[in-house]
């Protein structure tokens, strides 16, 4: 996930939704540099994409096959 890119927020949103969502992020980033950086918290979310080892594949596909067993 990355900061809010004006060309992809126009090529995501129709015209009216992608203005909205590009002045409320100019809002509070002006509210922001006027109070303080506290007024603000920022939050990154990180998302990673891994191989599962085929290993860990068999085991989970044999945990679950064991709970439908057991119903």
């Amino acid at each position: 996930m990355r900061t809010l890119d004006e060309n992809v927020i126009r090529a995501k949103y129709p015209e009216e939704i992608a203005t909205k969502l590009l002045e409320t992020d100019a809002q509070i980033g002006q509210i922001i540099a006027e109070n303080n950086q506290l007024f603000a918290i920022k939050i990154e979310h990180l998302h990673y994409l891994r191989r599962i080892k085929i290993r860990q594949l068999r085991m989970f596909i044999w945990i679950v096959m064991q709970i439908q067993v057991l119903k």
